[in-house]
């Protein structure tokens, strides 16, 4: 798995910012750890064509109030 994050706040006064974040995951499934209580377990290798994509793009913004 890969991940990164890169973000900013910008100060608007002494107690308040504004920001954004881009945060971006990547990752893939290529085998399954199958247990059935009571039947063990196996480890299954996915073919080719059934590897699964779970990778991430983020955006966020937010607002920031400091003490």
């Amino acid at each position: 798995m890969l991940s990164h994050e890169v973000g900013y706040d910008f100060g608007i006064s002494k107690h308040l910012s504004v920001g954004a974040a881009l945060t971006f995951v990547m990752g893939f499934i290529n085998a399954i750890d199958l247990t059935i209580k009571g039947q063990g377990s196996t480890h299954i290798d996915l073919d080719k064509n059934d590897i699964e994509n779970i990778s991430h793009l983020g955006l966020n913004i937010g607002l920031r109030y400091y003490l």
